[in-house]
């Protein structure tokens, strides 16, 4: 369940509640990992994007669900700057609830098209609301 979450696959979004994200960025490779509670139906894990910048952007958007709680003081972005890798500070984050479930972050700065970026994404969730 929480896969479709992150992923924006569209099996996983009802037609009437689906939104596009942005073509600023393209997947290329997710790494999840989670923790299922049963106890308290509640979820713990991260997920890890290797993003490609297809236009120049200082926004990264995802699909989230309001279930799902990020912990944006841990969010990381690092950028494929030759010659390593270096943090991308994140200026801010939010999640627009309701029918587009997107989790926007706002960089520092612009990432130049055709560069690559390391995106972290720790989060908490709850399996289901209610009884």
């Amino acid at each position: 369940m929480l896969i479709c979450l992150f992923l924006a696959v569209s099996g996983c979004f009802a037609q009437d509640s689906y939104s596009r994200l942005p073509d600023n960025v393209r997947p290329i490779h997710y790494t999840l990992e989670i923790a299922i509670f049963t106890e308290n139906l509640t979820t713990r894990g991260e997920v890890v994007i290797y993003l490609e910048i297809t236009k120049p952007t200082d926004n990264i958007t995802l699909h989230a669900s309001e279930m799902l709680s990020v912990n944006g003081d841990r969010v990381r972005i690092r950028e494929n700057d030759p010659p390593g890798w270096k943090d991308v500070a994140v200026l801010s984050q939010s999640l627009e609830p309701g029918p587009t479930e997107q989790y926007w972050i706002h960089l520092d700065r612009k990432l130049a098209k055709g560069s690559h970026v390391w995106l972290t994404v720790p989060f908490n969730g709850i399996i289901r609301k209610g009884k």
